[in-house]
């Protein structure tokens, strides 16, 4: 990292962003921390962020989650886990163009790639990348997640071993969520397990890489337009099955069939005028001046 940049930080108050605030402070002009309000120890995290910022005399904004916000977020999906990445990296975003920095360090570490390459292979999904990628995208902020080779024990163990405070969300041990249970079984791999499962996944990755990264770049340039479906036509039906996929899978939308995305690439480039398709149950993709959006009708 250069050290002259300066950044914005995700921080929840969790050991892997503390330990990324603290790794990175110097570097750090801003840090965004997300209170949710929906477990009791929400605030002590709040409160250990403000303390840490304090100290180290690192600007700091707060998001506090409202029902009403909820309610905003809950007309595209109802699913807490993807409302809540939406509220945040939004906010993320609204900072980013406040505090005039278009980068966010995000605390994302090796576990995460791996707990999140085996949700995506036990869903069948059909992506060209495993994991999560150190460097992405969110209209047009750009997130780095520097500690995404580093396990998030050892992180744990920096905090403690430099008297960094942190708090643990108790409901990362509740086996409700798919997510909680693939990370419970994951603390039972031996070492070579857990080395051997990455570099299978990072072997897929590698051998996928170029057209990925085609992928990417025509994703990214559509998102930055809104979504506007003319950036898309001149595009073959192959490299559009995947930037839809990449869609639907950003906002949350699953099970959904080769004959679907057909039909979806269909609609996006030949429908006319201002319309609508079900993309299953309430939630439908609309088409409005040649832009797309998902709506959630049971709302």
């Amino acid at each position: 990292m250069n050290d002259k940049r300066k950044y914005l930080c995700a921080v929840s108050g969790g050991p892997d962003s503390m330990a990324l605030l603290d790794k990175y402070h110097n570097q750090i002009s801003l840090v965004c921390h997300v209170n949710y309000q929906v477990r009791e120890s929400a605030l002590r995290d709040t409160n250990i962020v403000i303390a840490y910022c304090k100290e180290k005399n690192i600007k700091l904004e707060i998001l506090t989650v409202t029902e009403q916000m909820y309610d905003e977020y809950r007309k595209i999906c109802n699913n807490f886990e993807a409302i809540a990445r939406f509220i945040r990296y939004d906010f993320f975003l609204k900072c980013s163009k406040k505090h005039h920095l278009n980068t966010i360090l995000i605390a994302h570490n090796l576990d995460d790639f791996l707990e999140t390459a085996i949700m995506q292979k036990q869903k069948n999904s059909k992506t060209l990348f495993y994991g999560i990628k150190k460097r992405t995208q969110y209209h047009g902020l750009n997130i780095f997640r520097p500690l995404l080779n580093v396990r998030k024990k050892d992180l744990e163990k920096y905090c403690l071993t430099n008297h960094i405070p942190y708090g643990i969300d108790e409901t990362n041990f509740c086996d409700k969520y798919t997510r909680n249970k693939i990370r419970l079984e994951i603390k039972t791999w031996q070492t070579k397990k857990f080395n051997d499962t990455i570099k299978e996944y990072k072997k897929f990755n590698e051998e996928n890489k170029n057209k990925d990264k085609l992928i990417q770049e025509i994703y990214t340039e559509w998102e930055n337009k809104d979504y506007d479906c003319k950036l898309l036509v001149h595009h073959q039906p192959h490299v559009l099955y995947y930037v839809i996929y990449n869609f639907l899978s950003k906002n949350n939308i699953k099970k959904i069939s080769s004959d679907k995305i057909s039909n979806i690439i269909d609609f996006i480039i030949k429908g006319k005028g201002n319309s609508e398709i079900r993309l299953g149950g309430n939630i439908f993709l609309q088409k409005q001046k040649n832009r797309i959006k998902i709506l959630n009708q049971s709302l």
